[in-house]
């Protein structure tokens, strides 16, 4: 398998498994053999008390 692939396979994993990753836009970063790294941006996933901003 491919590292594309895995990340591809890996990414609909989460999308199937757990809906609301899709909506966050989460998605999964290169893997290194060592850690998974998930990602999401912040736009659609703010906070309407702004808990979400980067400090």
């Amino acid at each position: 398998m491919s590292d594309a692939s895995f990340l591809a396979e890996t990414e609909q994993f989460f999308h199937d498994q757990i809906s609301l990753s899709k909506a966050m836009g989460v998605s999964v970063e290169p893997f290194d053999g060592g850690r998974l790294v998930l990602t999401a941006p912040l736009a659609p996933n703010h906070s309407h008390r702004g808990l979400s901003k980067l400090r």
